[in-house]
């Protein structure tokens, strides 16, 4: 008989059965922080142990370092974030995170944006209309998936798949972020998560 490996067991109870209010959506602002500006000693990851689950993340950046904010119109529903499940060929879970954001216009600065986005690798803070922080790509970082820029037929702008690499996927479902002063993670996301410089 095989060994039987437990990882994780499910326990208690999940009751939905009264709940009145579901988030459905997110508000249309997203931070992207370059992937490299994330300083990974000070940041701590919040996953629990045993039957104590967290699942959140402590996400400081380094010195002198601050997200970039992309804010569309509130009533849109453009920014959303999703995460895809799968098995990887050698039996491990892996999830597939993506944030969708939108480039509207043909100016040299959306061009220059949209040539940096295609260049880079980032960690992305999207935030919930309850006010929760979900981060997503904090292993892997995400990158623009494909996409074709159509101004015409895209009534002016396109959607830009920000996602996992398919050799790089996540090992975790996005994290909840957990700000360093109890109760700050709505400022820390509106602050861009800056880090400043210490005099």
């Amino acid at each position: 008989m095989a060994n039987t490996a437990i990882c994780a067991e499910l326990e208690g109870n999940i009751d939905l059965s009264c709940l009145r209010a579901l988030v459905k959506k997110y508000f249309q602002e997203v931070v992207i922080i370059n992937f490299n500006d994330i300083d990974r000693e000070a940041s701590t990851l919040n996953m629990g142990s045993g039957a104590t689950c967290d699942y959140t993340v402590s996400m400081v950046l380094k010195e002198g370092k601050k997200g970039v904010m992309i804010k569309l119109p509130e009533n849109g529903g453009t920014i959303k974030g999703t995460y895809a499940k799968s098995t990887s060929d050698l039996g491990f879970n892996q999830y597939l995170h993506t944030v969708n954001i939108l480039m509207a216009g043909a100016s040299a600065a959306i061009k220059c944006a949209l040539d940096k986005l295609d260049r880079g690798r980032y960690v992305v803070a999207a935030q919930l209309s309850d006010g929760t922080v979900e981060i997503y790509g904090w292993e892997n970082g995400l990158t623009t998936g494909d996409y074709t820029f159509d101004l015409v037929d895209g009534g002016g702008g396109t959607v830009i798949p920000l996602q996992s690499k398919e050799a790089e996927q996540e090992s975790m479902i996005p994290l909840i972020y957990k700000s360093a002063v109890t109760g700050s993670e709505n400022a820390d996301f509106n602050e861009q998560f800056e880090q400043p410089v210490t005099p």
